[in-house]
């Protein structure tokens, strides 16, 4: 695209920007810029707001999950006006956005015929600010996201390493300021986001910090969810070496029968290092245990589900279930249920065909949201936003497409540029 004496006044799209003219004045420049720094460190410490409210009592907890999505709730709106409140996922997904209004007006009701009504609909609305929030926020963050997930990771590992060694935490399982399983929660996220960091050695390091404060949590479910979403990156970013490098496919299918055939060799220390991890033979947490206790509450929340079948019991009206698809049976009922569930199958295939296109934040992000899906089977936080974990799994779920126009930018001029494989796929 050429661009004439009279143009000079005018600079490119800015792709942090939301839709608007393809250029825009010179006078937005410095809004756009301090915009974009603003939500590219801003949204890191906005997550991590939440990382320590499991350990305030019920009041102050309520005030700080409350308080910060109140806030980027006022900042979204301040900035982005109606289109922060609207997503681009919800404005280019008509049947999930005919799906999400209708199960509100499900889930309102039944809050309302709860045992507890003010306490299930505070609880519901806040729920849904903080989706519309993730679903907004990819009007400001959109090609910057990569850089977001790596500052989320590298300050959030520095905490909860600094926490680690400064806390007192004696022998056996690692119970520090929360419960062990939420740190496993914590760093599966910040695991997952460190896959956004170029540099390998630094990648690589942020890993292995987080994965040894899961391993010392024991917080099994964290460390198969990691897993689960590791295989499944490596799986999208094969297909993509496939299209663009058959030679590399040739290395990871190498890679992967040399690791296969040590495991087998070395297979009695593979199986004895699986069963010390996950406990198989412990008498409080092993096999003989029902996944510490939790068969026992899923029968309880199916019990619960067969006293209130039709709308549930409420938002918020299960307490424990540890089990995310259950809470949402016995919260909302058969109705919600059959609202709810397909939005998630629809969301994560879009995701899925955006990630094998070779979408390295859709890679990444079908990466979080398996392993959260995965981990949804063991913990209760489904439909949650009270942790960071569970906002950035929401955020890729509702990620919109990027729009091609984005790519079309001269890299000279550029305010942000593209993220390496995105400049070469515009070439």
């Amino acid at each position: 695209m050429g661009y004439s004496s009279a143009d000079s006044l005018y600079i490119p799209d800015n792709p942090l920007a939301g839709s608007g003219p393809f250029l825009q004045p010179v006078a937005r420049r410095k809004a756009d810029v301090w915009r974009g720094r603003f939500f590219r460190y801003g949204i890191p410490l906005w997550l991590m707001t939440t990382f320590f409210s499991p350990a305030l009592d019920d009041t102050l907890r309520s005030l700080n999950q409350g308080g910060a999505l109140g806030l980027m709730l006022v900042i979204g709106l301040f900035v982005g006006h109606g289109k922060f409140l609207f997503g681009p996922a919800f404005r280019e997904d008509a049947p999930v956005s005919m799906l999400s209004i209708a199960f509100c007006v499900v889930a309102i009701t039944s809050a309302l015929q709860s045992e507890d009504p003010v306490f299930s609909l505070g609880m519901f609305v806040a729920i849904m600010v903080g989706l519309l929030i993730c679903a907004g926020l990819w009007e400001f963050i959109k090609l910057d996201i990569l850089r977001l997930l790596a500052v989320f990771s590298v300050l959030g590992t520095i905490v909860v390493g600094a926490t680690y060694v400064l806390t007192d935490h004696g022998p056996g399982r690692y119970i520090a300021v929360i419960h062990p399983n939420q740190w496993g929660s914590i760093c599966f996220g910040l695991s997952v986001a460190a896959l956004a960091i170029k540099r390998t050695p630094v990648k690589l390091a942020l890993i292995a910090v987080n994965v040894f404060v899961i391993l010392q949590a024991e917080a099994r479910g964290s460390f198969s969810a990691l897993v689960v979403a590791f295989s499944v990156f490596a799986l999208m970013r094969t297909i993509r070496t496939i299209k663009t490098n058959p030679g590399g496919v040739v290395v990871r299918i190498l890679l992967l029968t040399i690791t296969l055939l040590a495991g087998l060799y070395y297979s009695e220390t593979v199986i004895d290092a699986f069963t010390k991890i996950f406990h198989l033979y412990n008498a409080d947490r092993g096999l003989d245990s029902g996944f510490t206790g939790r068969t026992g509450f899923w029968e309880d929340a199916l019990d619960h589900f067969r006293e209130h079948p039709i709308l549930g019991a409420g938002p918020r009206m299960t307490q424990i279930a540890h089990n995310g698809y259950l809470v949402i049976l016995s919260d909302m009922g058969v109705v919600g249920a059959i609202l709810f569930f397909p939005i998630l199958v629809i969301r994560t295939f879009r995701l899925w065909k955006q990630a094998r296109g070779g979408d390295m934040v859709a890679s990444i992000g079908l990466a979080l949201v398996s392993g959260y899906l995965f981990f949804a089977i063991f913990e209760a936080s489904l439909l949650n936003v009270g942790n960071p974990t569970s906002l950035l799994a929401w955020l890729f779920m509702l990620k919109p497409k990027f729009n091609r126009r984005d790519f079309e930018i001269p890299f000279r001029q550029q305010l942000i540029p593209l993220p390496v494989e995105m400049e070469a796929e515009r070439r």
